[in-house]
């Protein structure tokens, strides 16, 4: 698919300034309904909240000349369950432990995979997001030697992620995209 005209870095940078903006105020709303019925609007919104988080987090891929500013990216910046993936992506590049022996053992499962491989739920994560989203559109269906995704990659980005997570993504987006200007803490 062509590539259309890559925005200046400047309006990236305000760009993923202003979603980083919306994941903070929408994660500081979603406390005012903790305690209110029904849960689901809370969750929804701690959900919403996610997407932007992921939305400048691919943003800030596009800005580092990672991936292409394209007809596609556009689409999966919009599409609900491409955000959710990337939300998945972005939780597994945070190193979550406490302690330095649980950071070890991640470590050591991480060099088990190999150089060129991912944890199963993720490798599922980026076949779902390349292959069934974005393939689809491309109009070239791809399956992935016929194997089905993870069903933990299935059901993971419907899982309710808790303002935690989000607060972690949060902080996550805000260093990865720091060398813009952008003042968050």
């Amino acid at each position: 698919m062509r590539e259309l005209n890559r925005p200046s870095s400047t309006t990236l940078a305000k760009t993923i300034e202003a979603c980083i903006d919306n994941g903070d105020r929408l994660l500081n709303e979603s406390y005012n309904l903790e305690f209110v019925s029904p849960s689901s609007s809370r969750y929804y919104l701690i959900a919403i909240t996610q997407e932007e988080f992921a939305k400048a987090f691919m943003l800030y891929l596009v800005y580092s000349d990672v991936i292409p500013f394209s007809k596609l990216i556009l689409r999966a910046m919009s599409d609900h369950s491409c955000k959710q993936l990337v939300g998945m992506l972005m939780d597994y590049m945070i190193m979550h432990w406490d302690k330095l022996e649980e950071h070890q053992e991640i470590l050591d499962r991480e060099l088990e995979l190999g150089d060129d491989h991912f944890p199963l739920e993720i490798a599922s994560a980026l076949d779902i997001l390349r292959y069934e989203k974005i393939g689809r559109w491309e109009k070239h269906v791809v399956y992935v030697g016929g194997v089905e995704p993870h069903p933990v990659a299935q059901k993971k980005w419907r899982k309710d992620s808790g303002t935690n997570e989000n607060r972690t993504r949060y902080m996550f987006v805000s260093m990865a995209t720091g060398a813009l200007g952008a003042h968050h803490t």
